[in-house]
């Protein structure tokens, strides 16, 4: 009878955790707690719980235009604290002339409890509350209600309280978190505030944002918001209240909220930020991403940046072997010549839908890529490297290719071409091409399959014009004797290639990967060379597809070797060019933007021609040098060459997904970060650095 008794005792404790229900004024209001019973001195939360009848409302912390928040007034034992009410974000209530911020239905606020550090031997803690609300729907009616229970003490195993769990689990995802990563910039315009925010984890298809402040007087609360997307990130442009004065606060307060069709809930961001008087100065693709709103710059965007491709180092030696050929064919019959450009842009454009497709795909999975991401898989890069070897033995006169990989013989021929030269193309990025690329990740599928064909038939087009207009090769010299020197030239041009692959995978895997892999371009070249004998070609053929096996199978064995244990970007080549590159992480880059320092990231890869040119002419150079050191600039070196979802998504926070990036962030971290071009010379580092990191 003793045990029973005990066993009801406690049961009546707990239930004494928690409040009766009271309704008044349209809305039923109580107190939950966390616990039923407590451990001694463990801090724990009470929940404030309204449930408004249908077309009631209350008000949230800035009731907007008109109304009163819910207000707690707490009687707690000594020592114990309450902290303010947390806040479940809002939603905009219309009532013309007025907008109000607040809650319908069922609304939940968590209330924390501290416990002091010195609590003993107390049987419970006894609260008393008084809660006071406002109800509204088109009159207003106040509430009061006061609440009083007890949590029974234990010494150990508390008893959590189910009900609070579940009223919980509703909002937690409506609670206000910090992306203590992601960047946050406000300006001030003549009459609005421009908000922009750079997330650290990138939502794609966001369609609908809302700016909630937290002090009242601030924007015009009844004016539409401008919500969009923007590369890496999002902006919010809202009025500016006419009873705002400067003096009143230098700082925006408030949640950012985002919705998006089909998506369950996706938590708001609380932010704080200083408001500056209008955007900070940047330079290079910055500009571009401020610009960037319209779908049509985009476009034109993209299709500048394949038009430069073409002059990039990657693509350069395949197009001018094309060139080559398409002159050799117009002096022949140039009967067909159209149709086989038609046919070579259809072969590039394909090509960047597949790419596009194969990026939204892995996306979608939740893989952190981007541009030129093929190339941090090493049996891709041994592939690459047993083509252009390929290539450059059919430039050598040593085969020629059955399909005419390089040579305009068909219009189905001509697709492949357009297939290769998109292919050898992604290891490069051209002026323009980063932003354009950059918007695409905010966009809907559609749109970004726009940007790539924007791209393809910009890197299409040169070659589609001479093919439409085969005058204009008039103002090359007629085919002879010197074609075939320019195409054994370029077959030394695409042996460099392979080269510099051999030196993409040694960073990859290892030295022993590189001389397997020559083992198997030895071999392959040799079976080609045995193929070049007429006589007995059943033995010779068997031999040479031997040697091809042979040749493949020690190519496949490269691609085994394990991946190096130290990161590709903490190697001597960090000391490369004069400066000690620290190695990215994002705790090192976290540490850094603590200090006074101004910081200087350079997102590179093995496999970026255009990284590798602006490493050596560029940060070699001694004034760049002279710079970093004389202005105590933080040199950080991420290097992508291998697969790092870390770095991705670095990248994609500046509003990129492609290479070289070079990022500066000023000595006031206030101040937006700068980013350059993709293209830059030693006099840009150093007037940039000037400008913005100079003390």
């Amino acid at each position: 009878m003793i045990g029973l008794a005990l066993v009801f005792g406690l049961f009546t404790q707990a239930v004494q955790a928690q409040t009766t229900p009271v309704t008044k004024a349209h809305t039923q209001v109580e107190l939950v707690s966390q616990y039923l019973t407590i451990v001694e001195g463990r801090s724990f939360y009470i929940g404030l719980r309204l449930t408004m009848e249908p077309e009631w409302h209350v008000y949230w912390r800035n009731p907007g235009d008109s109304g009163l928040p819910p207000k707690i007034k707490w009687d707690l034992p000594p020592g114990y604290r309450a902290d303010p009410i947390t806040w479940p974000r809002p939603e905009r209530i219309d009532a013309p002339p007025l907008v109000s911020y607040g809650y319908e239905g069922d609304v939940f606020f968590p209330v924390k409890i501290s416990a002091p550090g010195d609590i003993k031997n107390r049987a419970s803690i006894d609260v008393q509350a008084k809660v006071s609300w406002l109800a509204c729907k088109v009159e207003c009616i106040p509430g009061v209600a006061n609440f009083s229970f007890s949590i029974p003490v234990v010494k150990e195993n508390d008893k959590l309280n189910p009900k609070f769990r579940e009223l919980y689990k509703a909002i937690r995802f409506k609670l206000p978190a910090k992306d203590i990563h992601g960047k946050y910039s406000v300006w001030q315009t003549e009459d609005s505030f421009i908000i922009r925010y750079l997330p650290t984890d990138l939502i794609e298809g966001i369609q609908q944002g809302y700016f909630f402040p937290y002090d009242s007087n601030v924007i015009q609360d009844v004016e539409p918001q401008k919500f969009r997307a923007i590369p890496g990130g999002y902006e919010f442009e809202v009025r500016q209240s006419e009873f705002y004065q400067e003096q009143d606060t230098y700082r925006l307060k408030g949640i950012l909220t985002f919705d998006k069709k089909g998506y369950e809930e996706i938590q708001p961001i609380e932010i704080d930020v200083p408001i500056q008087a209008r955007p900070a100065a940047v330079s290079g693709s910055v500009e571009e991403i401020q610009g960037f709103q319209s779908f049509f710059l985009a476009l034109v965007f993209a299709f500048l940046g394949g038009l430069i491709l073409n002059l990039m180092p990657c693509v350069l030696p395949v197009l001018s072997i094309k060139i080559l050929s398409l002159v050799e064919k117009s002096q022949k019959d140039s009967r067909g010549l159209f149709g086989s450009g038609l046919q070579f842009t259809a072969g590039i454009i394909v090509s960047f839908w597949v790419l596009a497709g194969a990026m939204l795909i892995l996306r979608h999975a939740g893989n952190q890529i981007g541009w030129g991401f093929q190339f941090q898989s090493p049996a891709f890069v041994v592939s690459m490297a047993i083509l252009f070897f390929m290539l450059a033995l059919n430039l050598f006169g040593m085969f020629e290719i059955g399909v005419g990989l390089t040579r305009v013989k068909s219009s189905e021929h001509s697709f492949m071409n357009g297939v290769l030269a998109t292919i050898v193309a992604t290891p490069c990025t051209a002026p323009f091409m980063g932003s354009a690329l950059g918007y695409t990740l905010t966009q809907p599928a559609w749109n970004t399959f726009m940007v790539y064909t924007a791209l393809g038939f910009g890197m299409a087009f040169p070659y589609l014009l001479l093919t439409r207009y085969p005058g204009f090769l008039k103002f090359v010299p007629k085919p002879g004797a010197w074609m075939n020197t320019m195409k054994q030239f370029f077959g030394f041009v695409l042996a460099g290639v392979v080269i510099w692959l051999m030196w993409v995978l040694s960073l990859q895997k290892s030295e022993g990967a590189v001389i397997t892999l020559g083992i198997g371009l030895f071999f392959v070249g040799f079976g080609f060379w045995v193929n070049r004998i007429r006589k007995r070609r059943d033995i010779v053929l068997a031999v040479a597809v031997l040697c091809w096996i042979i040749g493949g199978i020690f190519a496949y064995q490269a691609v085994q070797f394990p991946a190096p244990t130290i990161s590709v970007a903490s190697d001597s080549d960090n000391k490369s060019a004069g400066i000690s590159w620290e190695a990215y992480t994002p705790e090192l880059l976290e540490g850094y933007m603590s200090s006074e320092r101004p910081i200087f990231l350079d997102f590179t890869a093995a496999w970026c021609l255009s990284c590798q040119v602006n490493d050596r002419v560029v940060f070699g150079h001694p004034k760049v040098i002279q710079k970093f050191r004389q202005l105590d600039v933080v040199p950080i070196k991420a290097d992508w060459t291998n697969h790092d979802p870390q770095i991705t998504k670095a990248i994609n926070q500046y509003g990129k997904n492609s290479i070289p990036l070079y990022v500066l962030y000023p000595r006031d971290k206030r101040k937006d970060p700068v980013i350059l071009p993709e293209l830059i010379t030693p006099g840009l580092v150093t007037d940039t650095l000037t400008e913005y990191a100079g003390e």
